[in-house]
């Protein structure tokens, strides 16, 4: 997702030195800036924020505007997984649904080991060990697992242990496995950006009230706010659609299909 940083400063007639106020896009990366007396730290819910107190000489002034950045579903639904999984482009979506797919560590001879049938069993066992950590006490299902190639497959129609895949992926001999693609809750998902003029959260959902988008499965909107000014929170203006066919305008504005690089098997 796009990062941005904005810095406004001022010199005022007496040369007094002073620091203005920073917003700031925080996206769990670090963000580098010559102004003193910043700091970010995360919110609830996957919110960012970022402070700074406005200094002048012989002065302190609480300035303190916080910015806080969040993504959200604007439209559809998503199939009780995350919006902080389902707004992460590291990684590309699987071919079928509710399919996770891994690859062994670097330093394993991959395609060796998932040929032999006792290797291939150890594999199973693991994945099945984790589920049953991850699972509701009641399910008596267990996940399927195939091996292509150099490719470890893990299907399962659950939301929480696609997620739990996602977030800490099961070990093979000590090793976590690697993320090669992550499911979700259709087949042959396609994504898309697009950039609309910025407007306020609620004008977005007045626009989007009663509307139907073929092919969009639904859409995540990047949603910022200015503590006490007021009028807000605001839509900045970027769009993530998560479809299940091609979707080539929205709102009147072109998309951009996001094409992920195909992680190495």
């Amino acid at each position: 997702m796009s990062k941005r940083a904005r810095t406004d400063s001022k010199t005022s007639n007496n040369s007094q030195a002073s620091s203005d106020a920073l917003t700031v896009r925080v996206d769990g990366a670090s963000v580098g800036s010559s102004c003193a007396g910043v700091t970010a730290k995360d919110g609830p819910a996957g919110h960012h924020e970022v402070t700074q107190a406005r200094t002048h000489e012989g002065t302190i002034q609480s300035c303190r505007l916080k910015v806080r950045s969040w993504w959200q579903t604007v439209y559809g639904e998503t199939l009780g997984f995350s919006v902080k999984y389902v707004s992460d482009n590291s990684l590309p979506w699987s071919a079928n649904a509710f399919e996770t797919v891994f690859r062994l560590d670097d330093s394993q001879e991959s395609r060796k080991v998932l040929s032999l049938v006792p290797e291939r069993n150890e594999i199973v066992s693991e994945i099945a060990t984790y589920f049953q950590k991850v699972r509701p006490q009641n399910l008596t299902e267990q996940p399927f697992v195939h091996i292509r190639g150099e490719e470890i497959h893990v299907r399962f129609q659950s939301s929480v242990f696609l997620q739990a895949l996602w977030k800490t992926p099961p070990s093979y001999k000590g090793q976590p496995m690697k993320l090669v693609s992550k499911g979700l809750g259709k087949g042959g998902t396609r994504v898309y950006k697009a950039y609309l003029p910025s407007e306020t959260k609620a004008d977005l959902e007045k626009r989007l009230e009663g509307k139907t988008f073929p092919g969009v499965e639904f859409i995540l909107a990047d949603i910022y706010e200015v503590e006490n000014l007021g009028g807000g929170p605001i839509f900045r203006g970027d769009f993530v659609l998560v479809c299940s066919a091609a979707v080539s305008a929205i709102l009147g504005e072109k998309c951009f299909e996001i094409l992920y690089p195909r992680r190495r098997p």
